[in-house]
């Protein structure tokens, strides 16, 4: 039972930080594509907002966004084309993606693992016998 409320709070406790993490992206990320503020910054904020959200694979998503950091530099220094640099963005969001969809899939297994340890101890704990006895007014009942 220790188990599965340990993985459910951080399940909780993961998505719910993740959630805020995503309403920046999405509010943020229009105003880089609005020209508002520079990509580069925009990639920059979303490295700082990274490093302190609880999320697996953190290393491999740093990764990611310190390389788009880069990238968006180069970008803004003219060194490729805007469509040089939406293709580095689009590999970027796919490899992301794949991250998101690894780190889900171990996260529903370890909850569906938690589960069935549970209940496998609860088999284990149910009596799979029980004799009884009367003796006069009495009961007496034994289970093993």
């Amino acid at each position: 039972m220790k188990t599965i409320i340990a993985v459910l709070a951080l399940l909780i406790l993961t998505g719910c930080a993740t959630q805020k993490l995503n309403r920046w992206v999405a509010e943020n990320r229009l105003l880089a594509e609005s020209g508002k503020i520079k990509w580069s910054e925009y990639y920059s904020n979303l490295y700082q907002k990274t490093l302190y959200t609880p999320m697996e694979n953190k290393g491999e998503t740093l990764d990611v966004i310190n390389n788009m950091i880069l990238v968006s530099q180069n970008y803004e220094a003219g060194t490729m084309n805007k469509e040089q640099f939406k293709y580095l963005q689009r590999s970027a969001q796919v490899q992301l993606q794949k991250m998101s969809d690894e780190s889900s899939a171990r996260g529903r297994a370890a909850f569906a693992e938690a589960l069935r340890n549970y209940g496998n101890s609860l088999k284990a704990a149910t009596p799979k016998t029980t004799n009884c006895q009367t003796f006069g007014n009495s009961l007496n009942c034994t289970s093993y």
